[in-house]
């Protein structure tokens, strides 16, 4: 004969609990890719702002002034 532990153990995966687990899994795993786009969005900003920086370094280290330095704003080029 089965005890009250194992038959609670048993139902705990089926019925509505087993429902609402399945749906709290999948709104952990929405929430994840959620986060995993948003982390690469923002190491694709990163990588833009290195590579702005990297040319302002570069630039400065040729000793080129400031009103040399073209700087690249929302699809314009802009002389400062």
């Amino acid at each position: 004969m089965r005890t009250e532990e194992e038959l609670d153990v048993e139902s705990e995966g089926s019925g509505t609990g087993g429902w609402k687990g399945s749906r709290c899994l999948q709104e952990i795993s929405s929430t994840l890719l959620g986060l995993k786009e948003r982390m690469e969005d923002q190491n694709e900003l990163w990588r833009e702002q290195n590579s702005y920086l990297h040319r302002i370094a570069r630039c400065l280290e040729n000793g080129l002034g400031p009103e040399e330095i073209e700087v690249l704003v929302e699809d314009s080029t802009i002389r400062e």
